[in-house]
């Protein structure tokens, strides 16, 4: 959902002087910002964004890759990855 334009909206803005993205559904008009946080050894802070997805990619028996989601300021979208790299990891909580 993060990444179709179908559910939602977004866009490259600054949130208390730090860079990323807001996405925004459609259907409710909740959103959630993510700091261009960069990526493994804190290369790239400010500029992008890589984050974990909890999807393994299954199409190779020892599965040592992972997706996840990439933003800069021009650009979303989702990609594999070898799982021993760096990204940023988003907890969320489900209420019950």
């Amino acid at each position: 959902e993060l990444n179709n334009s179908s559910y939602t909206t977004t866009e490259w803005t600054h949130v208390n002087g730090v860079n990323g993205r807001k996405i925004t559904g459609r259907s409710n008009g909740n959103s959630i910002f993510l700091p261009a946080a960069g990526f493994d050894s804190y290369d790239y802070i400010g500029h992008v964004g890589h984050y974990w997805s909890r999807m393994i990619d299954t199409d190779y028996s020892y599965s040592h890759d992972a997706f996840g989601l990439y933003f800069d300021s021009d650009s979303i979208h989702f990609y594999d990855y070898h799982r021993f790299g760096g990204r940023t990891v988003r907890p969320v909580r489900v209420q019950k």
